[in-house]
């Protein structure tokens, strides 16, 4: 009995398997991925640029992560969309776009804050004149 054939159908099957992973529901484009405070603690201002492609056309809103607000903003019936909005931020901020009207998370992207100084106090030793 020789292996060949065995070995050709595992082949076709893993292929077969691959093949049929699914794709994911969207894709998001987020700008700037990261925003630079002076200060930690401190708000950091942004305009996020966000660009998005689906493989369905549906309604989808952008909501910030982890919130119940309402959405940032909501599409009509698409497959695609571009959005810039001015945000503020002094922590990470998760953006996700959802499928209306089911809330299912389609992709998501995230923006970085990041500080120059870790806080505002002053060194120990520094030397004041007055």
């Amino acid at each position: 009995m020789s292996s060949k054939p065995l070995l050709a159908t595992l082949v076709l099957l893993a292929v077969m398997v691959f093949a049929r992973a699914e794709a994911p529901l969207a894709t998001l484009e987020l700008a700037p991925v990261q925003c630079v405070a002076l200060h930690r603690g401190q708000s950091c201002h942004f305009d996020a640029r966000l660009r998005w492609q689906a493989r369905q056309p549906a309604r989808y809103c952008l909501h910030r992560g982890g919130a119940a607000e309402a959405p940032l903003h909501c599409w009509p019936l698409g497959s695609e969309g571009q959005l810039e909005l001015p945000m503020q931020a002094s922590s990470d901020v998760l953006l996700e776009l959802r499928r209306s009207p089911d809330g299912l998370l389609v992709a998501q992207g995230r923006v970085e804050i990041a500080w120059v100084y870790r806080s505002e106090r002053r060194a120990r030793g520094s030397w004041r004149l007055f």
